[in-house]
């Protein structure tokens, strides 16, 4: 390969071209060669910002505890980063596979709450997943009301999000109530 050649003839460059093949593979999809690229360069130089496409890449290939344990080693560089925070909750949740359910998600969907909550425009997708995963857990925990309350905010950033419409039917028992806007 072209670049392997390129890098035997300049070594002291291999960090940077190791991230940026990275990155082309990552943006063309190609996340098997876009994770083999990232980790390469993390072993010459640790990465930093690039730990979100790797994590990314780990993720879309299914590598699901890979890839929480990168988002883990950006979140302790970055942990006010909200996108880190809903990806891991992700993660959590997609490896949740018992029954009935750990919803070991739920402390980082927290996390990603508190921090979203303050630009909630920008952040309106993420809040409107992670809420949703609160109704969900407070109503198999036997919080109604907290399930309820989740559901309504969900309804006041999206009034015609169908499964808050549909869990606030079975939580009000049968009958849809959409909250006003607050």
């Amino acid at each position: 390969m072209f670049f392997t050649k390129l890098i035997s003839l300049q070594p002291e460059r291999e960090a940077e071209i190791s991230g940026a093949l990275g990155k082309a593979f990552y943006d063309i999809k190609l996340y098997e060669k876009a994770e083999s690229w990232y980790l390469r360069k993390d072993s010459i130089r640790p990465l930093t910002t690039e730990l979100l496409y790797l994590g990314m890449a780990q993720k879309f290939q299914k590598k699901f505890v890979e890839a929480d344990t990168t988002f883990g080693k950006l979140l302790v560089k970055s942990p006010g980063y909200e996108y880190g925070w809903l990806q891991r909750a992700d993660i959590q949740h997609k490896m949740d596979t018992t029954e009935p359910k750990s919803f070991s998600a739920k402390p980082f969907y927290d996390k990603f709450i508190e921090l979203a909550s303050a630009a909630p425009s920008k952040n309106k997708t993420g809040l409107i997943e992670a809420y949703l995963f609160m109704v969900v857990y407070h109503a198999q925990t036997g919080s109604y009301d907290a399930a309820k309350s989740y559901c309504d905010m969900v309804l006041n950033i999206d009034p015609e999000e169908s499964r808050a419409l549909e869990f606030s039917k079975i939580l009000n028992g049968g009958t849809s109530t959409k909250p006003k806007n607050r």
